[in-house]
């Protein structure tokens, strides 16, 4: 089954989805080991996003076939461009930043390597991706140019995933931001997934397993958290107790 099958199927049976974001630049060589042998303990992670605004495309299927060779969980490649792509990836979550200021970032990046990921076979998950305001300036949000919404722009974000419905993308995410002071607010949660039945997922600024829940119960689908997976190892242990609705 592919990942995206594997993905609908759970959000049109309320079955809830938990993604580890690893930004390699972070995680080398043992640390890199390490986490993945701690991760692949974790039953309550479904997958792996891997990616970042800055990795280097040099050595990154080394590094992924290092994690993979410990880890047996799904690896779907989150891009901060379109040349950090490796066909030792599971699948690809084509980016499309909406509220990019920047057509590079809205298409531009895909359509630089579309015959590249075409040929390489990998899966493809068309992702229109919206930046919400999380309280601080987002890595992603200086390198693509990306006002994020306000917090409160709840109407916004249910048009901007509208758009990507209408426009055929797969899935939605909702993201506040690597380090985000504030995760996505609830009720932005409610009132995109009210409107768009796609696949949701949210992001950013979570850090603890109520957090999590809230996001579920609000009607994420997959729920991404990153770095405090790789500050706090009591953080990923406590993951192991995360009881899905």
């Amino acid at each position: 089954m592919s990942v995206y099958t594997y993905i609908q199927a759970c959000a049109k049976k309320g079955k809830k989805l938990l993604c580890v974001l690893i930004d390699p630049q972070e995680l080398r060589g043992d640390l890199l080991t390490d986490f993945a042998k701690r991760l692949e303990q974790v039953d309550a992670v479904d997958f792996v996003f891997w990616g970042g605004s800055f990795v280097q495309q040099n050595n990154q299927d080394a590094q992924i076939s290092l994690f993979k060779k410990h880890c047996s969980k799904p690896l779907v490649l989150f891009p901060g461009s379109a040349h950090q792509i490796s066909d030792q990836a599971d699948a690809l979550l084509v980016l499309s930043v909406l509220n990019s200021r920047q057509t590079q970032y809205v298409v531009g990046e895909l359509i630089g390597q579309a015959y590249n990921i075409k040929t390489s076979g990998i899966e493809t998950i068309s992702t229109g991706y919206i930046l919400v305001n999380g309280g601080n300036q987002a890595s992603v949000a200086y390198v693509s140019d990306t006002i994020p919404l306000p917090a409160h722009a709840h109407e916004i974000a249910v048009n901007t995933a509208l758009a990507a419905d209408i426009l055929g993308m797969q899935m939605i995410y909702l993201e506040a931001g690597s380090g985000a002071v504030n995760a996505v607010e609830n009720q932005m949660i409610k009132k995109v997934k009210a409107h768009v039945k796609l696949p949701l997922i949210v992001g950013g600024g979570l850090r603890s397993i109520d957090q999590i829940q809230e996001k579920y119960q609000s009607g994420a689908d997959v729920v991404v958290i990153g770095n405090h997976t790789t500050e706090s190892a009591e953080f990923l242990n406590q993951l192991g107790r995360l009881k899905k609705i």
